[in-house]
């Protein structure tokens, strides 16, 4: 009976130890020196210099026309494809 119990609570522990180390790695360390290596969880739109941010422009208007492209190739490459596969059933 406990038997078949022990790999679900290994797999709630594990679980349970990632999100802790997610936590624990989103957060400030309270101890930290200035120069200490402690990770500060970056915002998308924090930038170091005008170069990132020109960047981030360019990437931003590649990433729109990507969803253009994909907004009306992605749903026709799908009906096309349930077209033939339901006309090799049917």
């Amino acid at each position: 009976m406990y038997e078949d119990d022990t790999p679900n609570l290994r797999a709630s522990l594990s679980l349970q130890k990632d999100k802790e180390a997610i936590r624990s790695s989103a957060t400030i360390d309270s101890n930290a020196t200035v120069g200490s290596n402690t990770r500060v969880p970056r915002d998308a739109d924090d930038f170091f210099n005008e170069e990132e941010i020109e960047s981030n422009r360019e990437w931003k208007v590649v990433a729109a026309r990507i969803d253009d492209v994909a907004r009306f190739w992605i749903p026709m490459a799908f009906v096309i494809s349930l077209a033939i596969v339901l006309a090799e059933v049917f």
